[in-house]
């Protein structure tokens, strides 16, 4: 074969390997993140559970949580899964007694340990995220990258001569604003308050006329807690709150749908197995008045017996969809008969399930 065939042949051969390395190699790295995933809790291989992800509709999970003998008690697991809004990242934080914050990036595959941390919420761009820590008894609230690096404060403890302790917050995305419970100490007389802040200086910009400290959620301009076995509703623009019973035991968690329309909550409730009684959680959702009430998991198809987690919140997979997580990962429909659709066919999931399904 002449030299000018030889390489001819070589030419082609190797513009055939360039274009398998440049499209399948970037291909797969564009495939961990094509297609929403769930992330939960299972308590597969592990007694108080670990964090697992796998495909929306998909049956391969994949743990990414660890137990460490050296940094972590056996006992220990982890919880609170949550995706970074640009779906890349995911944090969770220890259960029971370190608490760490950890984020696992799922285009990387590095799983990072930062502080410990009693409350964090992800900035809107997932490139940061607000945490308040345990180290620092001034509850301040701390920014830190996503990928662990430069953390610092972002409040300070005085303003003026007004103490500030936060307690729980969470970041506004259409108004880029840090909504937040805090305790104000001035000339020792201490009350509860909610702030605005601005995440880029840490300044004050807005107290509303609204005495608080428990946990709430947030979706628009809208925040929803639970007081009283009652569900409150306060909207940030015309500072009107209203609230109506819920009902159900012990209800919590309330989180509002993606429109804005109805809001979803958990509540217990006793059923009897195997000849003896029990208590499971279930979830209600209603409209923003209460109205339209609709018990949407208790259907045969999700087994009461599975539904022993109480503390998670409902995630709004669509304003007409929500995930649920027990044994499996279900999608339930929002309607006044619910629909029951497995769409992560895994084992010994429970509790807190997420989804970065845009």
């Amino acid at each position: 074969m002449a030299a000018t065939d030889i390489r001819g042949v070589m030419g082609f051969f190797t513009a055939v390997m360039v274009f398998f390395i440049l499209h399948y190699g970037c291909k797969k790295k564009e495939d961990i993140l094509s297609g929403p995933m769930v992330a939960y809790i299972s308590n597969d291989d592990h007694q108080y559970g670990e964090i697992y992800i796998c495909k929306l509709y998909g049956n391969k999970p994949q743990r990414i949580s660890k137990v460490n003998e050296s940094t972590q008690p056996a006992f220990d697991g982890e919880i609170s899964p949550e995706f970074s809004p640009d779906g890349r990242r995911i944090k969770f934080v220890g259960l029971t007694i370190n608490n760490y914050m950890k984020v696992y990036d799922l285009v990387t595959k590095q799983l990072t340990e930062m502080e410990r941390v009693k409350h964090s919420v992800w900035s809107p761009d997932g490139k940061q995220i607000a945490y308040v820590s345990y180290v620092d008894l001034s509850r301040k609230i701390k920014l830190i990258n996503a990928d662990g690096t430069n953390p610092r404060d972002l409040t300070a403890f005085y303003y003026g001569d007004t103490a500030v302790a936060f307690e729980h917050f969470q970041w506004q995305e259409n108004e880029n604003r840090i909504i937040a419970a805090c305790q104000m100490t001035h000339n020792g007389i201490v009350t509860d308050n909610m702030v605005s802040i601005d995440p880029a200086t840490g300044a004050i910009k807005e107290k509303y006329n609204l005495p608080m400290k428990k946990s709430f959620t947030l979706r628009g301009n809208k925040i929803a807690w639970i007081e009283n076995d009652s569900v409150f509703i306060f909207d940030l623009l015309s500072k009107i709150k209203n609230g109506f019973a819920a009902q159900g035991d012990n209800p919590a968690n309330p989180v509002i749908s993606p429109d804005g329309a109805r809001v979803a909550y958990t509540f217990v409730r006793k059923y009897f197995y195997m000849g003896r009684q029990y208590q499971c959680t279930d979830i209600a959702t209603c409209n923003l008045n209460g109205f339209d009430r609709r018990e949407i998991t208790i259907n045969p198809t999700i087994k009461d017996e599975t539904k022993y987690k109480r503390d998670f919140y409902p995630f709004w997979l669509s304003n007409t969809e929500l995930l649920y997580s027990a044994g499996v990962v279900y999608k339930v429909t929002d309607d006044i008969l619910p629909v029951v659709e497995v769409v992560a066919q895994v084992t010994k999931a429970n509790g807190q399930v997420q989804s970065n399904k845009k």
